[in-house]
C-alpha cells in the first residue's frame, strides 16, 4: 500500500501566504457589503420618519365670495354668498353671524330641509341637487333685527372653515 501525499491546502487553509491574502480581501469584501447593508437601513428609516412627519396635504375644494347687500336694501337683505369652485352638502353648511365690532355671536343659520335658517339669518335654497355649488348664490335675509353697521360672516362645514369675512349693512 503506498500513500500518496497531499497537498497542504487540501484541508486547511494554513498559514501560507496566498491563502492568507485571499482571506483578507474576503474579509473586506464581507465589511464593505455590511457596510452597504448598514446604510440601506439608515436611508430607508430616514425616509420613513420624512414621510411619517410630512404634514397632511390639504385640499382646497371651496372657494366662496361673501358680499354685501345691493342698495337700496329691500325686504331686510343681509348678504349674499357665491359659490365660485367646488361644492359643499347643503346638510354639511353652517354660517355663523358675528358682531364684528364685539365679537358677540349673534346667529348660526344650518340646513332644515329647504333653507339655509338660523333665528336672524335665512337663505331660501332654489337648487334641485343636494350641494353649493359653484355657480350657486345663497341670498341671505334677515328678520329686522340686525342694525347698520359691519358683522362677520363664517362659512363652516364638517370638515373645515370654508370662508370668514366682513359684511357692512347700511
Amino acid at each position: 500500500m503506498q500513500f500518496r501525499k497531499l497537498p497542504r491546502n487540501v484541508f486547511s487553509r494554513g498559514c501560507n501566504s496566498s491563502n492568507q491574502n485571499g482571506s483578507r480581501s474576503e474579509q473586506g469584501f464581507v465589511e464593505v457589503i455590511g457596510e452597504l447593508l448598514i446604510l440601506a437601513i439608515v436611508v430607508f428609516v430616514a425616509s420613513q420618519i420624512a414621510l411619517a412627519l410630512k404634514p397632511p396635504e390639504v385640499e382646497k375644494y371651496a372657494d366662496v365670495l361673501i358680499r354685501d347687500a345691493k342698495e337700496p336694501l329691500a325686504t331686510n337683505q343681509a348678504f349674499d354668498i357665491i359659490m365660485i369652485a367646488g361644492s359643499v352638502r347643503y346638510s354639511d353648511l353652517k354660517v355663523v353671524l358675528r358682531d364684528a365690532t364685539d365679537g358677540n355671536l349673534l346667529d348660526i343659520a344650518t340646513y332644515n330641509g329647504n333653507q339655509i335658517a338660523g333665528n336672524i339669518i335665512q337663505a331660501t335654497i332654489s337648487d334641485a341637487d343636494s350641494y353649493f355649488s359653484t355657480g350657486d348664490v345663497l341670498r341671505f335675509t334677515h328678520t329686522g333685527v340686525l342694525q347698520p353697521r359691519r358683522y362677520e360672516i363664517t362659512i363652516v362645514d364638517k370638515k373645515c372653515t370654508i370662508a370668514d369675512s366682513l359684511v357692512e349693512m347700511k
